[in-house]
């Protein structure tokens, strides 16, 4: 059994169309609602600098692979500032809230509350 992660979705009509395609009968709607108003669906840079959509309880899963190194020589001063820290993934974590956000917003509070000035760029740098 396959099991599929996460979509592209820099453009999100190509997201629609990407799990539609993988997902009979499924509509547009059933694709919003969890993403903008249940958030058990997260649109977010994940991987190779791109903007990924997957389920919120993939998370976990998509940065333990990410943070092992197991996704190759794509690495970046933002993974390699937060690699091994159960405390640097929870500043992550803390403050992203139930809210769509610019990613500078997170990335500014993630090196605030970590005391790592270089983390705000290395975030916006980051895939």
């Amino acid at each position: 059994m396959q099991r599929l992660i996460g979509v592209q979705a820099q453009v999100m009509s190509a997201a629609e169309l990407s799990l539609g395609a993988r997902v009979a009968g499924l509509k547009r709607e059933q694709v919003q609602a969890p993403l903008w108003q249940d958030r058990t669906l997260l649109k977010t840079w994940t991987m190779r600098g791109t903007i990924h959509v997957f389920a919120a309880a993939e998370l976990p899963l998509v940065v333990a692979v990410r943070t092992a190194g197991a996704m190759g020589s794509d690495t970046s001063a933002a993974w390699d500032l937060l690699r091994g820290s159960t405390t640097r993934l929870c500043a992550v974590r803390d403050v992203l809230g139930a809210e769509p956000m610019p990613r500078e917003i997170p990335a500014s509070r993630v090196a605030e509350q970590m005391q790592t000035p270089e983390m705000r760029r290395a975030l916006l740098e980051s895939s």
